[in-house]
């Protein structure tokens, strides 16, 4: 009898421990905390019609959400909006929303977090670009009565689509009589914006002038006897409105001729730009918004530069 009380004494600590164990593993589980949040979510975008058809289907990056803590029952789904890839009205403003949801193993609570992505439908009102665009080009006829003129063809690209199409009236290898020559390319996207480039070409009667002698110590060359200098000349502001200056880094030793001609050839402006003077100034008040054409030379003829400015 004294051998069987002490089995169940020392029997009844193990089912104590046992339980105490339990006891303090349940505390443990019970602090899951299931928190479900958007590690990404769009926010605003904003879409282009690029046809200007006045339907667009609009596209936006998938939300991503995640979780943290003990959950299950993860879920994450489209609430309110249009599906992407729907065909809707252009312009517009369109609200798309998501949820995401999980359930704490713990408790049974269910943890939420919300994504609101506002998508703009815009109308494409943006001109293309031209990455480039020839210079002014100077040719000499020689013996003929005109001269050729070649050059690379304009490279235009568009904010909205690669379909950029870019026409001229006047090709590479067109024959020029001798005079100025505007040669314009216009570059037109698919929602009907157009953008323009223009250089010229000069064409001048005759061969070129002999090889000039260069003088190291100033900088000048001689052409016939003439002294001339280079010149690295800017225009501002452009574009200008009632008035435009011409600077220079190194003063001419003569004066020089300015004239400004219009789109269509026409002159419409003249001013000597004194010897000796580091810039010169230009009224414009008596000239329309457009495009101009600024080309300096000597008083005796020999070419210096042309700028293009456009005048607000």
């Amino acid at each position: 009898m004294t051998h069987n009380n002490h089995a169940r004494h020392t029997a009844l600590p193990g089912v104590c421990l046992l339980i105490w164990c339990c006891c303090t593993f349940l505390p443990g589980v019970l602090s899951a905390q299931c928190n479900v949040y958007f590690s990404f979510c769009p926010g605003d975008i904003t879409v282009t019609d690029c046809d200007n058809s006045g339907y667009e289907a609009i596209n936006w990056p998938e939300p991503i959400a995640t979780t943290t803590g003990g959950c299950m029952n993860f879920n994450i789904q489209q609430t309110s909006g249009p599906a992407p890839g729907t065909l809707v009205a252009s312009p517009g403003t369109y609200t798309i929303t998501y949820a995401a949801s999980a359930v704490d193993i713990a408790t049974g609570k269910k943890s939420k977090a919300g994504c609101t992505i506002t998508v703009h439908l815009e109308s494409d009102n943006t001109p293309p670009v031209f990455t480039y665009c020839p210079p002014d080009i100077t040719l000499y006829t020689g013996n003929e009565l005109t001269a050729t003129g070649q050059w690379s063809t304009p490279i235009a690209t568009d904010n909205c689509s690669e379909n950029v199409t870019v026409k001229t009236k006047t090709p590479c290898n067109t024959a020029f009589k001798p005079g100025i020559h505007y040669v314009e390319y216009k570059a037109v996207d698919a929602a009907g914006n157009a953008v323009w480039c223009i250089f010229t070409v000069t064409v001048i009667q005759g061969f070129p002038k002999p090889a000039a002698n260069r003088n190291e110590a100033d900088g000048s060359t001689t052409v016939h006897g003439t002294e001339v200098y280079p010149f690295d000349i800017t225009l501002t502001p452009n574009p200008f409105r009632d008035q435009m200056a011409l600077h220079t880094s190194q003063v001419p030793e003569k004066d020089l001729d300015v004239r400004v001609f219009d789109m269509q050839g026409r002159q419409v402006g003249q001013k000597q730009w004194p010897a000796g003077a580091f810039s010169i100034r230009l009224s414009t008040e008596d000239m329309g918004p457009g495009v101009f054409y600024i080309k300096i030379s000597t008083a005796e003829g020999a070419f210096i530069s042309t700028i293009r400015g456009v005048k607000l």
